[in-house]
């Protein structure tokens, strides 16, 4: 919808090259660019009606209170080392603006008005407010750009946030439950592991039924998906493919034109389908070109 809404222009190549360049990351497990998978700004200009950033020259679609910053589902796949999360602004119509004091979604910082890909960092440069360039990463004891932790070096778990985690393809395995520890290579898929010491190259370590997470081999890498489907037994609060664990189970999505809980605590126990947001008490699928 927002790709064919009007104003929006080039998502198709920009798709097809965040896809080339996530392809290329993972056939040698590198760091990906996250660059090609900014969306390009469209073509209409400030004043025009919106309802996505993506129609508007400026990148920014100024929406009234109550309208939505949500994760583009079009760019979902862009998330990766030193990459922000692209959004689109869904769930009301706005006018084509200038941006101001960083309004900018999509991963864009504002700049002279327009919102425009940030300038990634090099090494020992601030990564506050920026990227880093390909390749390195967002120290965040120092909070500045690094040169990743090579092979037999120490590191951190990068789900910690404490500090700077391994050049990929390495993977960082720590002991106990601790989070610092050696960059190594990784166990390959269907190996032996552990979640407290063997680590896996890709993926997780599932435990063998009632094994002990301190036995090194009491666990098998594998690639299946670590959040639970619909319908799944799973801990209150985790997230699901839906939403977040609630009552044990991951809840169901909820369907277009059924009524939802805008409170955005409760809203994630009970979602909307993919691509819809709770409005004015319904699930509904915001379509920008009705903006006009």
């Amino acid at each position: 919808m927002v790709a064919g809404a009007p104003g929006s222009t080039g998502i198709g190549a920009a798709l097809r090259a965040c896809e080339a360049a996530y392809e290329s990351a993972a056939e040698v497990c590198a760091a990906m660019d996250a660059a090609p998978c900014l969306p390009p700004r469209g073509v209409s200009a400030n004043g025009a009606p919106c309802g996505a950033d993506a129609q508007c020259v400026s990148g920014f679609c100024s929406v009234p209170t109550g309208g939505i910053d949500a994760p583009s589902a079009y760019f979902s796949f862009a998330v990766a080392q030193n990459a922000m999360m692209p959004a689109v602004t869904r769930g009301a119509c706005g006018t084509c603006a200038p941006c101001g004091d960083g309004p900018c979604g999509s991963g864009l910082v504002c700049e002279q008005g327009t919102c425009a890909p940030p300038h990634p960092g090099d090494v020992g440069e601030s990564c506050v407010a920026y990227p880093c360039k390909n390749g390195l990463q967002c120290d965040t004891r120092k909070i500045t750009c690094a040169v990743p932790a090579a092979e037999g070096e120490a590191c951190v778990d990068p789900q910690s946030s404490l500090g700077l985690g391994c050049a990929a393809p390495l993977v960082c395995q720590h002991a106990g439950m601790g989070v610092t520890g050696t960059c190594v290579r990784g166990i390959a898929q269907g190996g032996r592991c552990s979640p407290s010491g063997l680590a896996c190259a890709r993926g997780q370590c599932d435990l063998t039924a009632g094994a002990d997470r301190n036995d090194p081999l009491g666990g098998t890498c594998s690639l299946r998906s670590r959040l639970p489907a619909v319908g799944q037994p799973c801990e209150d609060g985790v997230p699901c493919e839906y939403g977040v664990c609630a009552s044990g189970k991951c809840p169901f999505p909820i369907p277009d034109g059924q009524a939802c809980d805008a409170n955005y605590a409760r809203a994630l126990r009970a979602p909307c389908s993919y691509f819809s947001e709770c409005i004015a008490g319904a699930c509904v699928l915001f379509d920008p070109a009705s903006c006009g």
